[in-house]
């Protein structure tokens, strides 16, 4: 018996009611069955992969809500009065697979015996953190309030990783809304903050936010440029990397540290 896999990854954030939390996902379909006596294809990949694409664009690059209205934890609100259904539930990897796996049927032909969904978290190098941002300015999906599940190394000047800056880097992401500080109104004397997109409002504690100065977008390289202003002078490090999500990221700092980083190919 034989079978094909298609591999996708998916970048999403979930508002779980206490924290708008990061994730990304790699996503695999497997196919399993007889070849073709006259294609010797179980089934086209031509075929397979824009309906697996088609499925997964309800999930990738999207904020998933229960409902049109979530409390937050410690004051405020996270409202969607976008389309609604844009809007998926909010769902960990294993429901997102089952709901996933029905919109997959049209692939079954007569060769097929068997077919499977599955999804593991990203994790590699570095202590994990989650965000959640927007890119206002971006023309494809990155404009969609999305997450990623992103991983930070602080190196020093020898070459190694400083823990504790790393650490803390890592903190100031974890669970925040990383945007730019002139699309937050900061007015309210409660302690919740405001931020409105096309699609949805953010009412947020203050602490759950990460604010880049007034007009700089939350792309992965302002990112990492701003924590490592943050961070440089209070601990020895000449470089911060920031994965964001699966294979890309951003890297911050002195010139020679950035250029012996990427000669060691650790991207």
């Amino acid at each position: 018996m034989t079978a094909i896999f298609i591999t996708e990854t998916i970048d999403y954030a979930v508002a779980n009611g206490a924290i708008i939390r990061g994730y990304t996902d790699r996503v695999t379909v497997t196919i399993q069955g007889k070849p073709d006596v006259c294609t010797g294809m179980i089934s086209d990949f031509g075929d397979v992969k824009p309906i697996f694409k088609a499925a997964l664009d309800d999930y990738d690059h999207r904020l998933l809500v229960t409902s049109s209205d979530v409390k937050a934890s410690g004051g405020g609100v996270i409202r969607a009065y976008g389309k609604q259904d844009r809007w998926g539930p909010a769902m960990y990897c294993l429901l997102i697979m089952a709901d996933l796996e029905d919109q997959i049927k049209p692939l079954v032909v007569t060769s097929v015996t068997a077919r499977n969904i599955c999804a593991d978290p990203y994790t590699d190098v570095g202590l994990p953190t989650h965000y959640a941002h927007c890119l206002f300015k971006h023309k494809g999906v990155c404009k969609r309030m999305h997450g990623h599940s992103s991983r930070v190394v602080a190196i020093t000047k020898d070459g190694a990783e400083d823990r504790r800056a790393t650490s803390q880097a890592v903190e100031l992401l974890r669970g925040a809304f990383v945007v730019s500080s002139d699309k937050v109104d900061q007015s309210s004397n409660t302690g919740v903050w405001e931020m409105r997109t096309d699609d949805c409002l953010l009412a947020l504690p203050k602490r759950l936010f990460f604010l880049l100065p007034a007009g700089v977008e939350a792309t992965a390289e302002n990112i990492v440029e701003r924590l490592f202003e943050m961070l440089a002078p209070h601990h020895d490090i000449a470089a911060l990397v920031l994965y964001e999500g699966i294979n890309k990221g951003a890297i911050a700092g002195e010139h020679g540290a950035i250029g012996r980083w990427l000669r060691c190919n650790r991207f």
